[in-house]
């Protein structure tokens, strides 16, 4: 040892981008997810429901999913179509985790506004 003391935020090596919990909900098919944290490099959905488990049971990491993501905003609803790919899957907790691709860069820019705009207040 050289006496020197290295820090490393555990935060900063998990996660690329920040992660809000701003209400969230993903259809795919005929059917909605509702988001645990989404951020504009991915989501994070809670399958906790027959349609969930069904998901689950027939997507594996590196699989590719397409679908719209719905923002509930007072008095009407922003969609976007995204697709993705599956990063994680946690039975356990009934979680998903998946990283946006192929994001326009209109729907990424959306994305950025929302985060910018949470953050700001």
């Amino acid at each position: 040892m050289d006496g020197k003391a290295t820090i490393v935020h555990e935060a900063d090596v998990q996660r690329q981008h920040i992660r809000l919990q701003i209400p969230a909900q993903l259809n795919i098919g005929q059917h909605s997810f509702a988001t645990c944290d989404w951020s504009h490099g991915g989501v994070a959905l809670l399958l906790d429901n027959a349609a969930g488990k069904s998901l689950y049971d027939s997507v594996k990491v590196g699989s590719g999913i397409k679908g719209k993501l719905d923002f509930p905003f007072e008095g009407f609803n922003f969609i976007i179509d995204v697709e993705m790919e599956v990063r994680n899957l946690d039975g356990k907790k009934n979680r998903m985790g998946c990283r946006f691709t192929n994001l326009s860069r209109r729907n990424l820019s959306v994305l950025q506004y929302l985060v910018s705009a949470y953050m700001s207040g």
